[in-house]
């Protein structure tokens, strides 16, 4: 079984082209893949982290082992989550 992960990224969102023929393959590669599992990632509806000054502190706190405060720990478990639900995947489709 594959783990497709599907990165929907146009701004257009309705109006998009790519995201209108991606939807079209999605049906396709799921009539022909039954058994694959498809996870869609809408980079405009997730609450991703921000990368920047405080996340970077928090990763080479938690990653060189440094006495990570509780706050820098779940900062970087957040960036951790987001990274490991595009990492799952197999293969990929971005629109």
């Amino acid at each position: 079984m594959t783990h497709l992960v599907y990165i929907e990224a146009s701004p257009m969102q309705a109006a998009s082209t790519s995201i209108a023929v991606a939807t079209a393959w999605l049906e396709a590669y799921r009539q022909t893949h039954p058994d694959d599992t498809v996870d869609t990632i809408n980079v405009w509806d997730i609450d991703l982290p921000p990368f920047d000054a405080d996340m970077i502190a928090a990763k080479f706190a938690v990653l060189r082992a440094q006495n990570a405060t509780a706050p820098q720990q779940a900062l970087w478990a957040r960036a951790v989550a987001v990274s490991q639900r595009f990492n799952a995947a197999d293969c990929y489709l971005f629109s």
